[in-house]
């Protein structure tokens, strides 16, 4: 069974890192604070599926889509700044985990959630540099993605306009080395 993805095109490829053009999309997002990305992503997790399983105002089920991504908005400490479940580390130690909402709904069509803690946000049109890369998401491989492609985006002349995303493509229980993740950073 197929799931739906953002849509982009690519503009270049570089190897496992591609410069892309984003269609607009809608994200489902979710904060939560004190936490390791890991357990960040799975609290977050649960309150965004109980949303898309009907916990909002039309009680409707809305399909789940991929990936599901988590922003970091602050890893000067360890990486230079740059930029579909979505988490962003922010400096107080607060997480923010997104899933892309299905392409079928606008802003003013999606089904508001219930919950307050799950926010609705439009995405617009954009362009992003991603690196994919299979296993699974430690701190060290997102460190070291984010290291790669901020030296791309130099290398090319772009500047990020974006925390980096973790994006997450597969099932926890999908065995590491058959997962598929990507490192994207927003870029103008």
């Amino acid at each position: 069974m197929a799931i739906e993805k953002p849509t982009y095109k690519i503009l270049d490829k570089d190897g496992s890192i591609e410069l892309r053009e984003y269609a607009a999309y809608i994200r489902a997002t979710v904060s939560v604070t004190g936490l390791s990305h890991n357990n960040a992503g799975n609290n977050a997790f649960s309150l965004l599926a109980d949303y898309i399983f009907g916990n909002n105002i039309d009680r409707s089920k809305i399909k789940m889509t991929v990936p599901v991504m988590t922003e970091y908005s602050n890893l000067s400490t360890k990486i230079a700044m740059t930029a579909p479940v979505t988490t962003i580390h922010n400096d107080n130690n607060t997480y923010e985990v997104s899933f892309v909402m299905p392409s079928e709904y606008t802003i003013h069509t999606i089904p508001r959630p219930v919950n307050t803690a799950v926010t609705l946000h439009e995405v617009p049109k954009h362009r992003s540099v991603a690196i994919t890369f299979s296993g699974r998401s430690s701190e060290d491989t997102i460190h070291s993605n984010t290291n790669s492609i901020q030296k791309w985006i130099a290398k090319n002349k772009l500047t990020a306009v974006s925390s980096p995303s973790l994006a997450r493509y597969d099932p926890p229980w999908k065995p590491g080395f058959m997962r598929t993740n990507e490192i994207i950073i927003h870029v103008k």
